[in-house]
């Protein structure tokens, strides 16, 4: 889980905005990204344990960016343009309520 505490964050913040100001292609974030978990693994030891947890990190990662970024912008689009079939638009009102109110929950909603 992402969420650490924000004493961490404030020491962190500053070195990642500084970083991501660099990137002008994805491939410089799939290194750098490859290159975080190489110095993890190399700082902790080439153990099955320490590949394991970061391969089950990067895992958590893909599932988080899912879950709090692509899944909303997915149901908006749903609302926009229409599902494919009845399988992802049962009740395309029910979607639009159900976004409002998470929303309203002050839930974010990356739209």
């Amino acid at each position: 889980m992402p969420y650490i505490k924000q004493e961490e964050r404030t020491e962190l913040d500053p070195i990642i905005d500084s970083l991501s100001e660099k990137f002008t292609h994805v491939g410089q974030l799939n290194y750098i990204i490859t290159r975080i978990c190489h110095n993890w693994i190399l700082k902790f030891g080439k153990r099955y344990a320490h590949i394991n947890s970061v391969m089950g990190v990067l895992s958590c990662v893909t599932h988080e960016l899912y879950r709090v970024v692509a899944s909303p912008y997915e149901e908006l689009k749903i609302i926009e343009n229409g599902g494919i079939t009845e399988l992802d638009t049962p009740d395309p009102d029910r979607r639009l309520k159900n976004r409002l109110d998470r929303f309203a929950n002050g839930e974010r909603t990356n739209d």
